[in-house]
């Protein structure tokens, strides 16, 4: 008996010292995917996102510039070319340096980044000197200074974003590979972690047979559970969750491997997320778009500037609508640019309600006293938010407001807030137009237009901003409405 004893004594603590060596294995595994993916999460992906947005913005310095020059009165373009050429080209540069010292001392890299340095750094002054020309209306009709400035931005400019583009392509294309080699050292380390498991599967096993028949039902179906979720998550299925029972070294094990998979569900989601929405947008506003608008403003411009005496009334007419759909499709990628840029480069801070929506009532003035309009405003909270998104909040919402109101009525806007357990809740009620029960679920969708722009103007986007405004804040927004009596427009923001 003693000797029996003995054997199952040794036999146990042979099987738990198996079982701590199979644990020191896999957490020394699983550190190294969690290595792996903060190299990915905090090296690669801001890197890919740094260089997408660099492209963006310095497409849109060339489209501005431009437009600078086509049109004298564009204060628009011009403020926005000073925001670009002051504020994030210079930030993105910083975060440019920045990927220099996670480069891993990659010489090609780092002097392609130092080249674009060097690129923007001139693209920059061109910039400014473009402005510096053309600051008054005078300056568009002294010949040497258009001129001068049209060829800094046909020859020079246009090499030096031509080249900078060129250069982030090349960079993209070097973290691309950095990004799938990663991806797939991470793969193989998961697949690891699933060798792991097995092997500590087929012991328990065999331990559990040579030890007693009991403890096989109460180690096997665990281990296959485990076995069976590692190999799902090896091909990619990150919702084989692990159902455990008891309080043991394999329970502990499972809710380990569970709450792995939960953060690299979680992990993998964000990165497939932010890069779709980053790729999409930068397709859109960098090829399908820009492009061909640059080429249709620019050279109607010219065609109008250049042969204004030889056109008749029909083709003068012609290319005025040329250029307002021009406009048009500027103001669509403005409206892009803003939607992307929703949330991150903001900061969260205590805002007082009530000084936002009076700011935006100053900001509206004009079409305030134009349309006649009466906005009573409740007691609105202070709360924690993004001041310029929640700006643009209120006043697409008020500006909605009067825009679809009912021909020769007094328009009529209140604005509301209560406070719930979690949230404050708001409304912003008008007595306008209303919308269809129809059209209420897909208001909200960017460039959805339920108007012709000869009945109303817009670009389809505000309340596609609305809704990314309210969700940054952890909220939703929702609308209630009688056709032709008004709507109520609801959303909510996180305490």
């Amino acid at each position: 008996m003693n000797t029996i004893k003995s054997k199952l004594l040794l036999v146990f603590s042979i099987f738990i010292v198996i079982l701590m060596i199979v644990m020191l294995l896999n957490h020394n595994v699983t550190k190294k995917s969690e290595l792996t993916y903060d190299i990915l999460k905090s090296e690669i992906a801001p890197a890919i996102t740094t260089l997408n947005q660099f492209k963006a913005y310095n497409n849109e310095l060339l489209l501005l510039s431009f437009n600078k020059i086509a049109d004298k009165n564009s204060i628009k373009n011009t403020n926005r070319m000073k925001q670009i050429s002051e504020v994030e080209l210079p930030y993105l540069k910083i975060k440019l340096n920045e990927l220099k010292n996670i480069s891993n001392k990659n010489n090609s890299k780092i002097a392609l980044i130092d080249q674009l340095n060097k690129y923007t750094d001139s693209t920059l002054l061109i910039n400014k000197t473009i402005y510096n020309l053309l600051q008054t209306s005078k300056d568009y009709t002294t010949p040497s200074k258009i001129n001068k400035a049209r060829e800094l931005s046909n020859l020079k400019l246009s090499d030096l974003s031509f080249a900078i583009e060129n250069i982030i392509v090349n960079l993209q294309v070097a973290y691309n590979k950095e990004y799938e080699d990663y991806q797939s050292e991470l793969s193989l380390q998961l697949h690891n972690i699933s060798n792991f498991i097995l092997i500590t599967s087929l012991i328990g096993i065999l331990l559990g047979i040579a030890v007693a028949f009991f403890t096989i039902n109460s180690i096997i179906k665990p281990i296959k559970d485990l076995e069976t979720s590692a190999l799902k998550v090896s091909e990619g299925d990150y919702n084989a969750i692990v159902h455990v029972k008891g309080k043991n070294e394999l329970t502990s094990l499972a809710n380990s491997f569970n709450i792995m998979i939960g953060k690299l569900k979680q992990s993998f989601n964000e990165i497939n997320s932010k890069n779709k929405e980053i790729e999409n947008f930068v397709y859109i506003a960098s090829h399908d778009l820009q492009e061909p608008l640059r080429t249709i403003n620019s050279f109607s411009a010219l065609l109008e500037e250049q042969n204004s005496e030889q056109l008749d009334d029909e083709a003068k007419q012609y290319l005025k609508f040329i250029s307002e759909a021009g406009m048009r499709m500027k103001d669509l990628v403005v409206g892009l640019m803003d939607y992307g840029r929703l949330g991150r480069l903001g900061e969260l801070k205590a805002l007082n309600c009530n000084t936002i929506v009076e700011q935006v009532k100053n900001d509206l003035d004009n079409v305030i006293s134009k349309n006649n309009a009466t906005i009573v405003i409740g007691p609105l909270p202070t709360l924690n938010g993004y001041e310029t998104e929640l700006r643009l909040l209120f006043q697409n919402l008020i500006s909605n407001a009067i825009k679809f109101q009912k021909p020769n009525a007094l328009v009529r806007i209140k604005i509301t807030a209560e406070e719930e357990a979690n949230f404050w809740k708001f409304a912003v009620e008008d007595n306008g137009i209303g919308i269809k029960e129809a059209h209420l679920e897909k208001i909200f969708s960017i460039f959805q237009r339920l108007h012709t722009r000869e009945e109303y103007e817009g670009t389809g986007i505000g309340l596609a901003h609305c809704k990314k405004i309210v969700e940054i804040h952890k909220g939703q927004i929702w609308v209630k409405s009688v056709y032709n009596e008004g709507s109520t427009f609801y959303f909510t923001i996180s305490k």
